[in-house]
């Protein structure tokens, strides 16, 4: 019954979709290049303006304009773009971040326990996990709803050591978790139930990772190994080691069987299900301490003790950019 209501959901959402994409092909009337020709932006009947990146093609952003029909775009500066139609309108198109809410209030009478080590977004964007707790004593892992911030619940005693690694299952009905206890875990959300709890990493597990269909759950350790572990049978499938330090993240990529994985060694490296390496990335001189991958793989970034944050073309291994802390005036 319920593999049978997923796929009428499935079903729903992919008419709502291809619907969507239908009345968005409308015709483009302009286009336009930033003045450093990386990004070029594009606009028509859709009222729609569109950025996109000049040298892959992937989007950036889309912006509504309101008042009709753009027919003509032009860049002023690499972040301010004119549009034209009935009315014309400047826009800022790196405005900056504001700061939305804060969740706790870093005191005694706060609802987070200690320092937060994890977080995780559940896949439809409404629910954040957060993970810490009090070392040596008790994990903690709540539930946050993103819209207003407000605690949707909480999942006491799944670990009894701080939380430091969070992961939802890909259809958005269970979380993995990882903890300075040795174990990594998985609680389905509907009931709060612990259903898997994986035991065989000899120290403080670091971070998990779902594999796309959930049969598959990796989880790296500061024991220098990655284990991938079977969901349904609990059974442990593969030890990954030469690592010669912690492995500090692991994220699966896409929809296939190949994973990012940082370490303590000043390794950025792509492993698959086997553990065969396929790519390490070079260029970071220092302790990784975290990773991250699109979807598509395309993009790989990475941070560490150097304090520079580096990013990778993650199917060829060749570097993107370096962005380097401020300078100290």
């Amino acid at each position: 019954q319920e593999a049978e209501a997923y796929r009428k959901q499935v079903e729903t959402d992919l008419l709502a979709a291809r619907k969507a994409a239908t009345e968005a092909e409308q015709p483009i009337r302009t286009l336009a290049f930033t003045p450093d020709n990386q990004v070029l932006a594009t606009a028509g009947n859709d009222r729609l303006i569109h950025t996109w990146s000049a040298e892959d093609g992937s989007p950036f952003e889309t912006v509504a304009n309101q008042s009709g029909t753009i027919l003509a775009l032009a860049f002023r500066t690499a972040d301010e773009l004119a549009a034209a139609g009935p009315s014309a309108t400047i826009w800022n198109l790196n405005a900056g971040w504001t700061l939305e809410r804060t969740l706790g209030t870093g005191d005694t009478s706060s609802p987070l326990v200690d320092r937060v080590n994890a977080l995780a977004f559940s896949p439809d964007g409404q629910s954040l996990a957060t993970g810490g707790g009090e070392p040596t004593r008790d994990g903690e892992i709540k539930l946050w709803q993103v819209a207003n911030g407000a605690l949707a619940r909480a999942l006491p005693h799944v670990h009894s050591d701080a939380v430091l690694g969070l992961d939802f299952s890909f259809d958005g009905k269970y979380l993995a978790s990882s903890s300075a206890d040795k174990f990594a875990k998985v609680t389905e959300l509907a009931t709060g139930k612990l259903v898997k709890s994986f035991e065989g990493h000899t120290h403080h597990v670091l971070g998990v990772s779902w594999q796309r269909d959930g049969r598959t759950l990796m989880s790296c350790g500061a024991d220098n190994v990655i284990k991938v572990w079977d969901v349904r049978t609990g059974d442990r499938k593969q030890n990954i080691a030469g690592f010669d330090k912690q492995v500090t993240s692991i994220n699966f990529i896409g929809d296939g069987n190949q994973a990012l994985a940082t370490s303590g060694d000043s390794k950025v490296r792509i492993v698959d299900e086997s553990g065969k390496e396929i790519r390490t990335l070079a260029g970071a001189t220092d302790f990784i301490s975290s990773g991250a991958v699109n979807g598509d793989g395309r993009v790989v970034i990475a941070g560490g003790q150097d304090s520079v944050l580096r990013a990778w073309n993650g199917l060829t291994g060749q570097p993107l950019a370096n962005f380097e802390p401020p300078k100290q005036e």
